[in-house]
């Protein structure tokens, strides 16, 4: 497996202050379909266009509880994505089902030795419980849990790891963000010169190693290996 320029060590002038990692697909995977695919797939509109109504809906920056799906609220829901009230399910929108992946609570347990460590989410309002859930799983190791409804911005906006950094006190640079996604995890946090470790099994991945920022990413498979390379305290 390639990496950056070294399979042990990660070159960086700056330690890192923050570390964050995204949830789906590193940190934990769906294990069923959420609320917003059944609504997806009851909607006659195209998914990215019920995303979006979800977000416009609900309000972007408010990620309001599942108490707060008030009934005017589904209406109105509903009304947008063209399907029945009956059909949403108000009263009985199912936890998302998920799982830990293997080695999550050793990478994160591993990287609060060093410094405070969030999780940063694309979600949305459905997610709310399977967040709590998720936070309470790395207790007490993760701070908190940063969902892109809460911040009003998704990524790869890099926007969003400058509002996470910005919570924290330190610039988008003293970020470290473990991901699973070239597209939405690691590049935007090596062009805002952060530093990332990109979880991967894709030997096709030569090309990152002549990405701008390339001596502050680290590649590794597993989050077995990320707790190793915490442990290490690679960015020394």
């Amino acid at each position: 497996m390639a990496t950056s320029r070294t399979s042990e060590t990660l070159l960086t002038s700056r330690s890192p202050q923050v570390m964050s990692f995204d949830v789906t697909g590193t940190l934990a995977e769906i294990t069923g379909p959420s609320h917003t695919q059944r609504l997806v797939a009851l909607s006659p509109l195209p998914a990215q266009d019920v995303r979006r109504i979800l977000h416009d809906v609900t309000g972007l920056k408010t990620l309001p509880s599942r108490d707060a799906l008030t009934p005017a609220l589904v209406r109105r829901t509903c009304a947008a994505l063209q399907i029945d009230v009956a059909d949403f399910g108000f009263g009985s929108v199912p936890l998302v089902p998920y799982r830990l992946l293997p080695g999550a609570r050793n990478a994160v347990t591993a990287a609060a030795h060093h410094g405070q460590v969030v999780a940063i989410t694309n979600t949305s309002v459905f997610a709310d419980d399977c967040l709590e859930a998720l936070r309470d799983e790395f207790t007490p190791h993760l701070t908190d849990i940063h969902p892109s409804l809460r911040l009003g911005v998704a990524k790869p906006d890099p926007r969003i790891f400058h509002a996470v950094a910005s919570r924290y006190g330190v610039d988008a640079q003293d970020l470290v963000h473990v991901g699973d996604r070239w597209d939405e995890d690691i590049a935007p946090v090596l062009a805002l010169g952060g530093h990332a470790v990109w979880i991967t099994t894709d030997d096709h991945v030569a090309s990152a190693c002549g990405h701008p920022g390339s001596d502050r990413l680290l590649i590794v498979r597993t989050l077995e290996d990320v707790a190793a390379a915490m442990t290490r305290r690679w960015w020394a």
